[in-house]
């Protein structure tokens, strides 16, 4: 459990670097003509700039949560990083359809 703990709070870490400069060029997701429309696009665009704040947000708390021996909740509160960076790829993909 502590290893677990451990490595998605470095993971956390890593993907708040990568979606940080995934968010910045997230807008050209607008570049194709009639895409502003697609509510879908609006919320990957969104959910982008989002990734990278929620993964640093979650990791301090996970660190926090590590630091005091409690490494389910930290575990926890790095899968919920995630979630926006998984939540945009999944309206990405269906946006596609």
């Amino acid at each position: 459990m502590k290893i677990l703990a451990l490595i998605l709070c470095i993971a956390n870490l890593g993907m708040a670097a990568v979606s940080g400069m995934m968010a910045m060029f997230s807008p050209m997701a607008m570049d194709a003509p009639g895409s502003e429309k697609s509510k879908l696009l609006w919320a990957f665009v969104y959910l982008m700039m989002a990734s990278p704040v929620a993964f640093i947000v979650t990791d301090v708390l996970a660190w926090v949560q590590f630091g005091k021996g409690n490494y389910g909740a930290a575990i926890r509160w790095a899968l919920i990083g995630f979630l926006p960076f998984v939540l945009a790829f999944l309206s990405l993909f269906l946006a596609g359809k």
